[in-house]
């Protein structure tokens, strides 16, 4: 039972690291990438990466309950009360390492959320900025729709 145990624990550090990782990697690329990518491409890579990121924690997750599951002996089996104690031991083991991947999970995404606030902070920040360009380009576009005002047909 122990490579077991071992093996479920491994797993669950895997989990640990890649969410962190990923994270990691959804922070910088919004710190990288605010200012330089047009707004509609921007929130779609990190949507991208958000979404990615939690198949993967469920792909990963779904990988260690079919482990336990294995596990799980049959009323056939010689030993089967034995084997079924160790399952149940096992079994409380691998809970409490996902209560504190979840602890885990939970901590990751707090920081996730920074980073959107902190992302929309910045468009906070730099509305006028925003409200100008857009002004601007409404100045030039404006006179250029005057133009084909009398070639549009009225109802």
């Amino acid at each position: 039972m122990a490579y077991s145990v071992s093996n479920v624990d491994n797993k669950i550090d895997n989990i640990r690291e890649n969410i962190q990782r990923g994270v990691n990697d959804i922070e910088d690329y919004a710190q990288q990438h605010a200012e330089r990518d047009p707004e509609d491409e921007y929130e779609q890579a990190l949507l991208d990466m958000t979404n990615d990121l939690e198949q993967s924690v469920h792909a990963a997750l779904e990988d260690i309950r079919q482990l336990i599951l294995s596990r799980r002996p049959a009323q056939t089996d010689p030993n089967y009360l034995e084997k079924k104690q160790q399952y149940s031991e096992y079994v409380q083991h691998a809970t409490t390492g996902l209560n504190r991947l979840k602890a885990s999970i939970r901590s990751l995404f707090t920081k996730l959320v920074g980073v959107v606030k902190r992302v929309v902070q910045w468009v906070r920040d730099h509305r006028e900025g925003i409200y100008t360009f857009i002004s601007n380009a409404f100045r030039v576009i404006i006179p250029l729709l005057g133009a084909f005002v009398p070639y549009i047909p009225h109802f």
